[in-house]
């Protein structure tokens, strides 16, 4: 049997509540006992983090590539106004067809919907456009039987969902009361079956010492022992007459135990009942109200209360007292709905609107030791009939019953062309409603948008797993930064050990969320499709590209709901550490760049340096990602004997050639920039000179930003053009030609994601003074000498102390130094993204 779970419901609101739990211990029961069966998973694209929640949730019992992935319209991603507006005006039975055309692709035999009566952040019909067998797991039918309901939002759009219940297949309830309400609201016989619920092994007693009894107590502001109540504040929940009920027990128990409330966030109402408790005269401090509190704290309240009272007029399980028995608490409940199935013993149960008949049973259970003992002993009893394996058989029994009864044949796919044509009758019936009132550019944007989501549920899945080398800035503007140098050799190198991968260089619309091929880089530059990457594939970022991810994070965002890992490069965090040694522009938007990438999958860092400070960053402004987001590293390539060169050399080459052989010289190679520091090495040598050391310092690079006054220093120092040379805009020969005649190559930068001037003078066999930071100690090891200190006094120190030690032949030497090729880089690089695929 192939079978499909729909678990949406583990997209939305609804996660964390009763409906979320029930779908996720059903389905991983049912996957858990699966014997032979194909079982595929769905979930939609529209839901920001929900697809890394149910693969984490579900990897240990399938791969991801059978969690499959519904496109939905991208103005519904994140946007709750889009959903209402789309359940208010019909725009959603865009999406519920997009979503049985998905599932009828996906050929099932039979389909497991585990939440049908939702209406934000995901989309459920039944068989309203297909006829693949389909059965729902029913909870309740609490608005139906609400007389004021018909008068609310939605109403309309509730009984209409209701209507579709009755085409379903094969109807589940979670008890024999929501079996029997099924039946007389849908005015439906067959095909409805109790299976029950099951309960999570985490819910149980647990042995609590003295101190972590007093500790929790403290924690809550809980005096002493303690009554408790789980559950919402609604009317329905009946909490009002349950204060009211404490209110009136004998003084003397009222004095020796408090009213315990764990509510949630439910603060008009627990105002509400605050204000009611205190004007009953209860005495301050005796009814306590708790908001979210976590789980860890709920197991511990359940197993240490002195009573657990649960008095609501309607359930259609009742979750909190199933729970409240397995941790082994004396429990009593409402004798309404499905209560007495989930309590399993009449003594147990009160009339809920009776306040003098919860105050009873509350007395009786808390002063009669035989009868506490009864519920104590009745409530393990109870809870041990109630698993996720009996509830799972159940279910499958009766699919496989279902199948097993009726002619099989093979359900047909939707076409694409009767999908459009249902398509384009639904959206005729939009234009012009919600808010595409008025605004034909809205509608149409979402007309392109649900086509573009037909477009990939009909698409053939490739061939090949999909690289997508995001080249932004390289592919409008080749500056070449050695950041760009990267970026070109990535795209020159990757295929060769990504030859099972389609790779394909892309870049993001300016206008617009979305991405097209390169101009540059695809083999027909005239045609820049539009690209839609899909689960499996793999989104790279291998440039520094911040004002492009920022523009595109959204749509990258909802890349990863469709199961496609997004992945970055990070070169380094100065502009977060330093900021002020940055452009002001470059340090304001670095954080929020930085945030986005944590909200990816992960990032490749050029170092194992940067890579710690990343995951230190992440760790102190995005905790939550810690243990999510991956981190590796790989080091830059250095081809320094091929490649296409530049040649030439200027006028005065000569000059500055021999002044640098004719004297001991020291060579800085970088854009002249605060960081780097070459306002330190210039007091250094100002200091040097002075002492009458005869040196020549050189500095290679343009100029920068925050140097003016150091610039001006430069060009108007005595030494400049005598023993200090600054070039700009040299030629890769005239830099040769340097590095051969330096006799050391000096680094006082800072802060720096690699260091690639330690490559290229290990290349010339030159040896290097370093500023001792974990960088530099990381790619240059032993074979450089390091300094520490920000003054021109101790870098003066440092290169005298080095200088004795050239002149000896006993200093660290770059012999030994060895970098990767690029094709080695690249190939590394390659290693760690394919982690991620």
């Amino acid at each position: 049997m192939r079978l499909v779970l729909d678990l949406q419901p583990l997209q939305t609101g609804s996660r964390p509540g009763g409906i979320g739990r029930y779908a996720l211990n059903h389905a991983r029961k049912i996957i858990g006992q699966n014997d032979g069966d194909e079982i595929f998973l769905l979930v939609n694209d529209s839901n920001p983090g929900s697809y890394e929640y149910v693969t984490g949730e579900f990897a240990d019992l399938v791969p991801a590539g059978d969690i499959r992935v519904c496109p939905f319209p991208a103005s519904f991603f994140d946007r709750h106004e889009s959903w209402v507006e789309g359940n208010e005006h019909g725009h959603v039975r865009a999406l519920e067809l997009l979503r049985e055309a998905f599932i009828s692709r996906m050929r099932p035999d039979f389909v497991l919907v585990y939440s049908h009566m939702e209406f934000y952040e995901m989309a459920s019909s039944l068989k309203a456009y297909t006829d693949v067998p389909v059965g729902v797991v029913v909870y309740d039918f609490i608005p139906y039987h609400d007389g004021n309901f018909s008068g609310r939002p939605l109403s309309a759009r509730y009984s209409e969902k209701l209507e579709g219940l009755k085409r379903a297949d094969l109807l589940f309830g979670i008890s024999d009361y929501v079996c029997r309400d099924a039946k007389e609201v849908l005015k439906r016989d067959g095909g409805i079956f109790p299976v029950g619920t099951g309960k999570s092994d985490f819910w149980k007693k647990v042995p609590f010492s003295d101190g972590e009894h007093m500790s929790f107590l403290k924690r809550h502001g809980i005096p002493g022992p303690f009554i408790m109540y789980s559950g919402g504040l609604d009317e329905r929940k009946n909490v009002k007459r349950l204060v009211e009920a404490y209110s009136s027990l004998d003084e003397g128990i009222r004095g020796e135990y408090s009213l315990f409330v764990v509510c949630g966030d439910h603060r008009d109402e627990q105002e509400d009942l605050e204000k009611y408790a205190s004007s009953l005269n209860i005495g301050v401090g005796n009814v306590l109200f708790a908001g979210y509190v976590s789980d860890e704290d709920l197991r511990a309240a359940y197993n240490l209360c002195s009573l657990f009272v649960f008095p609501s007029l309607s359930e259609d399980f009742g979750l909190p007292p199933l729970e409240a028995m397995s941790c082994g608490a004396p429990t009593i409940a409402s004798n309404r709905t499905s209560l007495p199935e989930v309590m399993g013993m009449e003594g147990a149960l009160f009339d809920p609107e009776s306040v003098d008949g919860i105050r009873a049973k509350m007395e009786r259970a808390l002063t009669d030791q035989a009868f506490c003992g009864d519920l104590k002993a009745r409530s393990s009893e109870q809870a041990g009939k109630f698993s996720w394996r009996k509830t799972a058989k159940r279910t499958m029994d009766r699919i496989r019953e279902f199948l097993g009864g009726v002619e099989r044949r093979p359900t047909e796919p939707l076409s694409e062309d009767d999908c459009m044509r249902k398509m384009a009758a639904l959206l005729k019936g939009c234009r012009g409603s919600g808010r595409f009132a008025g605004d034909p550019k809205a509608f149409d944007s979402f007309v392109g948008e649900v086509s573009q989501c037909v477009a990939d549920i009909y698409s053939e899945r490739p061939c090949k797993r999909r690289i997508f080398l995001e080249l932004s800035v390289l592919d409008r503007v080749d500056g070449g930064t050695g950041i760009q140098r990267v970026s070109k050799n990535v795209l020159k190198h990757i295929k060769e050990p990504a030859s099972d991968f389609e790779v394909i260089p892309v870049r993001g619309l300016r206008d617009s969320a979305g991405y097209e091929k390169c101009r540059k880089f695809c083999d027909c530059p005239c045609i820049e499709p539009l690209v839609s990457p899909i689960q499996g594939d793999l989104f790279f970022f291998p440039e520094l590209a911040p004002d492009v991810v920022l523009r595109q994070r959204r749509h990258l965002m909802r890349l990863r709901e469709r199961g496609v890992r997004v992945v970055s490069t990070v070169f380094d965090l100065i502009p977060v550490r330093m900021p002020d040694f940055c452009k002001d522009q470059t340090s304001s938007i670095f954080p929020w760049y930085l945030d986005a990438v944590a909200g990816f999958d992960g990032a490749v860092c050029d170092s194992r340096a940067v890579a710690d400070e990343l995951e230190r960053w992440i760790g102190e402004n995005r905790p939550e990602r810690s243990g999510s987001f991956r981190i590796d590293w790989f080091h830059l390539g250095a081809d320094f004997g091929g490649g296409d060169k530049s040649s030439g050399l200027p006028a005065d080459a000569s000059k500055v050639l021999g002044e640098m052989r004719a004297k001991t010289s020291f060579l800085m190679v970088s854009t002249i920039e605060p960081r780097k520091r070459y306002d330190q090495a210039l007091d250094a040598f100002e200091i040097l000179w002075g002492e009458g050391f005869d040196a020549c310092l050189v500095f290679v690079g343009r100029e920068g930003w925050k140097v003016e006054s150091l610039v001006e220093r430069i060009r108007s120092h005595p030494e400049l053009g005598v023993r200090l040379f600054w070039l700009s805009g040299i030629s890769d020969e005239y830099l040769d030609r340097l590095y051969d005649s330096a006799d050391c190559v000096l680094m006082t930068s800072m802060a720096e994601g690699f260091g690639l001037a330690i490559a290229e003078a290990a290349y010339h066999k030159r040896p290097v003074v370093l500023r001792d930071i974990p960088v530099f100690r990381e790619i240059a090891g032993d074979c450089a000498f390091y300094f520490s200190g920000n003054d021109g006094g101790s870098l003066a120190r440092a290169l005298k102390e080095w200088a004795a030690l050239y002149k000896s032949g006993s200093h660290p030497k770059t012999d030994s130094l060895r970098f990767l090729t690029w094709r080695e880089s690249v190939s590394s690089l390659f290693e760690k993204l394919k982690k991620y695929m």
